[in-house]
């Protein structure tokens, strides 16, 4: 039986990790996620996010220094697995020929962002 994949975006995972507005829906989900042994998987990008934010956290002193290493040793455990699709980026924004919506993720049809990731 195939593993299915959930990609998480780095502020789910700050949510789960800190405390704060949506982090018991945070908890819910990524828990579920784990007990289903679906497989995490990120942009290569996302792992910076989360690091990036913990510091700046502590920095403003909203985390203690401990609080902060306790988050990202979580994060480490998580065992998400990062991807990196160079050919991605060439179908990230496309203007001509598609819908204009906010986010890069719409820009293209879905039968080309649905590939399979793992």
């Amino acid at each position: 039986m195939t593993r299915s994949s959930v990609c998480v975006d780095a502020s789910v995972l700050l949510r789960f990790l800190t405390p704060g507005p949506l982090s018991e829906v945070a908890v819910a989900a990524i828990s579920t996620w784990l007990g289903e042994e679906r497989i995490l998987v990120a942009p290569t990008l996302c792992a910076y996010e989360v690091a990036s934010v913990l510091r700046r956290l502590v920095y403003l002193r909203q985390l203690t220094p401990d609080d902060g290493d306790a988050a990202f040793s979580i994060f480490r455990a998580l065992d998400v697995r990062y991807i990196h699709r160079p050919e991605i980026l060439t179908r990230l924004c496309p203007f001509s020929g598609h819908a204009l919506n906010p986010t890069t993720v719409d820009g293209g049809p879905r039968s080309e962002i649905d590939e399979p990731w793992v």
